[in-house]
């Protein structure tokens, strides 16, 4: 704070110096007019009014650029003057440079707008590639997913067809299960069901059955052993539909023969046939008397 005080203050007083100067000037040449008049011839009066006005008009252009340049003396004043011709030439350096960077500046935002443009042209670019490639891949998705639907359905196809086919096997082999193979291959245990050719095999031993079986029936009357398999299951059936309490009365007929080793019979047995034909019918006929007997419904009684 004091200092800027003393600074103010030295300030105050180079002004009124400077006043004091100048108005001091002011009454020496108001002064100098009068005393040099009757000394100076016409000629030199001119010249030195002249003299006088240029050296007046320097010395109030001197204190105008000193109270410019906040300075007192001329000395001051002329380094002032020479540091800013200094400052000029700087100034116009850092111009030129400005401008030169200003034009660099310019030359870089135009390549970084060109880049830029490339860049989002090629962005877009792969983009639309990209999209169109999911696309695609898409459509070779459907394509792949029809194609194992349509796999899928002949899959279940076949499956049902082997299932199917696994069933029939099962079925005939149980139908000749009762029937000793001879061969080696198929003398141990039964095929076993988790394998892999459990059906192969299956039927490899079916198919042996009944190759053994149709040579034993090769030299046997196919259509009588076809009527005594008949009289079999009729048998059977008609047992199964009588009552508990009935029992059977067993007739004295030969006792049957094996149906795979029947010998050549005679006349007695063709007749022996007739007769069964015969008490098959008055058994088939006693049943139902019966049937329609037990079925009958019963009369109510009269109320007392």
């Amino acid at each position: 704070m004091r200092e800027l005080k003393l600074m103010e203050l030295k300030k105050q007083a180079e002004e009124r110096r400077a006043q004091n100067e100048r108005a001091e000037r002011r009454a020496l040449r108001e002064r100098l007019p009068l005393q040099t008049e009757e000394l100076l011839s016409d000629g030199q009066r001119g010249k030195g009014t002249k003299q006088l006005q240029g050296v007046t008009a320097a010395e109030e252009a001197f204190d105008k650029m000193k109270m410019a340049t906040g300075v007192t003396s001329s000395k001051e004043v002329v380094n002032r003057f020479l540091a800013q011709g200094a400052t000029f030439q700087q100034l116009q350096q850092l111009t030129e440079q400005n401008e030169e960077a200003l034009v660099r500046l310019r030359a870089e935002e135009e390549a970084l707008e060109a880049e830029l443009q490339d860049l989002t042209y090629s962005g877009e670019t792969r983009v639309t590639g990209a999209q169109r490639l999911l696309e695609e891949l898409r459509a070779h998705l459907r394509q792949e997913e029809t194609r194992r639907d349509a796999a899928k359905g002949r899959l279940d196809k076949v499956m049902r067809v082997l299932l199917a086919a696994q069933a029939g096997v099962e079925h005939l082999a149980s139908r000749v299960q009762h029937i000793q193979l001879e061969s080696r291959r198929f003398a141990g245990a039964p095929p076993d069901e988790a394998a892999s050719d459990y059906v192969l095999e299956l039927l490899a031993q079916t198919e042996e059955k009944l190759v053994q079986l149709s040579a034993e029936l090769s030299g046997q009357d196919q259509h009588q052993l076809l009527q005594k398999i008949a009289e079999e299951e009729f048998h059977a059936n008609l047992e199964g539909r009588l009552p508990p309490a009935n029992i059977r009365v067993q007739l004295p007929v030969a006792q049957k023969q094996d149906i795979y080793y029947a010998e050549d019979e005679s006349g007695e047995d063709e007749a022996d046939v007739v007769t069964r034909a015969a008490l098959k019918r008055q058994s088939q006929q006693i049943i139902e008397a019966k049937t329609k007997r037990r079925n009958r419904p019963k009369k109510k009684e009269g109320k007392l």
